[in-house]
This record gives structure tokens, C-alpha cells and sequence, in this order.
């Protein structure tokens, strides 16, 4: 059962990764214009105990955009210089 604890234990868990994760996070949200998207994903399994859960939480964030390109062009017909 999904019940009051259940919620609190959720909200710790949660506000405890906020809290490690504050320096990265406005470091993140610092160096990228715009928006930062932070992710939460809530995990629940049952116990050992059909009273109990089990609660994991994650928490997901891009610390840099990483923006590259890259470019080529080839000739199949041409031959390399060590083919010659």
C-alpha cells in the first residue's frame, strides 16, 4: 500500500538528492542559457513484508550541452595512396 509514509519517504529522498546535487545543479543551470530539465524517477517494489515497499528514487540532469558535427566526403572509385 501507497500510503503517508510512503509519500514522505518519497519527499526525503528526493530533497536529500537535491540537496547533494545543488552545486552541480546551479553550475549547470548557470552555464546553459535557457532552461535545465531535471528529471525525478520513483521506483516502487514490494518488501520482504506485504506491509512493506520499497522506495528508489533517481534523479537525471545534463550538466553541459555538448553540441558537434562532423563531415566527409568519400570516393569509393578513388584509390588510396598505398593501394597504388
Amino acid at each position: 500500500m501507497i500510503g503517508d509514509q510512503a509519500i514522505d519517504e518519497i519527499k526525503e529522498q528526493v530533497g536529500q538528492l537535491l540537496e547533494s546535487y545543488s552545486g552541480p545543479i546551479n553550475t549547470a543551470y548557470l552555464k546553459n542559457p535557457g532552461e535545465l530539465a531535471i528529471g525525478f524517477i520513483v521506483k516502487l517494489s514490494p518488501g520482504k513484508k506485504t506491509t512493506e515497499t520499497i522506495i528508489e528514487t533517481g534523479m537525471s540532469f545534463v550538466a553541459e550541452r555538448v553540441k558537434d558535427k562532423t563531415k566527409s566526403t568519400i570516393d569509393e572509385a578513388q584509390m588510396k595512396i598505398d593501394e597504388i
